[in-house]
């Protein structure tokens, strides 16, 4: 429906910041290579997901720095004991503004449930 987005395919990126521990950026050949995978497909980039080790899923001063306009940003916290929490987040209006999950994402490569 309107304003949903649906998500129906993935691609990697590799983490080239030079504090990978703690910090993520994109390699930009990898965000043009999904760029052409989903343009070769009909589809389009929606968005990135990354994890967040041993904090909660909520977007951190970096993240919410570092964010785009009309991009959804998946965050799936690693901290808790039992199992994922994973939540999402667009930036409107200068502020993350969270979004509904209807689904758990397909299982992607590097993600652990």
């Amino acid at each position: 429906g309107p304003g949903v987005t649906e998500v129906s395919d993935h691609a990697p990126g590799r983490n080239i910041h030079r504090r990978p521990v703690s910090r993520f950026e994109l390699a930009p050949e990898d965000l043009l290579a999904a760029e052409r995978k989903a343009r070769a497909k009909g589809l389009e980039v929606v968005g990135f997901w990354h994890s967040h080790p041993s904090s909660s899923a909520k977007p951190s001063a970096v993240d919410r720095a570092a964010s785009w306009n009309e991009y959804s940003y998946l965050i799936v916290s690693l901290a808790g004991t039992r199992r994922a929490e994973l939540r999402s987040w667009r930036l409107r209006r200068e502020k993350l503004v969270e979004e509904d999950v209807c689904e758990p994402p397909p299982a992607a490569e590097g993600m652990r449930p």
